[in-house]
């Protein structure tokens, strides 16, 4: 429901397009989805991975920057951790 950030979905190929694409539709997920059906994109982030699995969030901020990764969390949670990101970024230009 903000508008001061984008999320992006990334998922290895482990399941096909259409069921990704159908799971996004079902859950009203409007944002860009990534398969990487190689794991090139998701071998660069074995780490955090493999200690929270999926989902693993990984909040990057304005300039390029991890500022947090976690596990799944509620959005409240979420909501401080981006409102960190967005205050930081406007502190700091």
């Amino acid at each position: 429901q903000r508008s001061d950030f984008t999320p992006l979905s990334i998922f290895c190929g482990c399941c096909p397009a259409s069921v990704l694409k159908q799971f996004a539709k079902d859950n009203n997920f409007n944002w860009p989805w990534i398969l990487d059906s190689s794991n090139s994109i998701l071998a660069q982030y074995n780490k955090p991975f493999s200690q929270w699995g999926y989902p693993t969030l990984i909040f990057i901020d304005q300039q390029g920057k991890i500022s947090d990764i976690t596990g799944a969390i509620d959005l409240a949670t979420m909501g401080q951790k981006l409102d960190k990101i967005t205050t930081k970024t406007v502190t700091t230009q």
